[in-house]
């Protein structure tokens, strides 16, 4: 799993909020997707929902932050502005906001006070937008999820790491009887030179999140970009 209910927002932790939030999400979905074991999604991340902004202390329920300013602000150790900026991104509020299914009042979770916040950004970053949306980040969960359903290569085949220590791009297999999938993730920002760890033959890329395979060409991966291929070992 990527979030829970006491984890910031995955795409505010390590992708992008902002322009690059849609790449960044599918990437991550990608990368959690393909890997052994059950996956788990927490709700709004199949949205690809960035963190909850809190504008001040008063609008916080968690009691471990409000612990943290007792402690923290109320002593004169740090300002109020600064500890926010620990609030809005490691803060368990950041998660907890209510599901935005719709751009109604109350984002379509109720028609009352709800006990936190709403975020702001349910008018535009909602089920109900994204359900008409086929390039949408929801869309994007219900193909690859579709996909790995009773996929023996995802359910039984070997995972395989390649360049653990490459700071940016995560790279890995899932092979069965020698083909399966080459997986590879950039967790960058910027684009960036890769050289491939994988020794085997990748024959046809079948996910991409920018739409095409930019990288078997090039040799370079843009910014917070995924490929799932069809993978076969030598």
């Amino acid at each position: 799993f990527w979030e829970n209910h006491d984890q910031p927002r995955i795409v505010s932790r390590l992708g992008d909020d902002g322009e690059l939030r849609t790449k960044s999400a599918k990437m991550l979905a990608a990368a959690l997707l393909f890997l052994q074991g059950t996956p788990f999604i927490y709700q709004g991340e199949e949205l690809g929902l960035p963190n909850t902004r809190f504008a001040t202390r008063s609008e916080l329920r968690d009691i471990e932050m409000r612990n943290a300013f007792a402690a923290y602000v109320d002593t004169g150790l740090l300002s109020e502005e600064h500890m926010m900026r620990f609030a809005n991104y490691k803060g368990r509020d950041t998660g907890r906001t209510p599901m935005p299914w719709n751009e109604n009042y109350g984002a379509g979770f109720t028609t009352g006070t709800p006990w936190i916040k709403i975020s702001e950004t349910y008018k535009t970053l909602n089920a109900e937008r994204q359900e008409a949306d086929g390039d949408s980040v929801l869309n994007w969960f219900r193909t690859l999820i579709a996909f790995r359903r009773n996929n023996a290569v995802i359910r039984d085949g070997e995972y395989r790491i390649y360049n653990p220590d490459h700071p940016n791009v995560y790279e890995y297999t899932r092979i069965l009887n020698g083909s399966g999938y080459h997986i590879l993730c950039s967790f960058s920002r910027n684009q960036i030179d890769y050289v491939c760890g994988f020794p085997g033959r990748k024959t046809k890329a079948i996910f991409s999140n920018y739409g095409d395979d930019f990288f078997s060409k090039t040799g370079k991966l843009r910014p917070f970009e995924t490929i799932i291929s069809e993978a076969e070992l030598p």
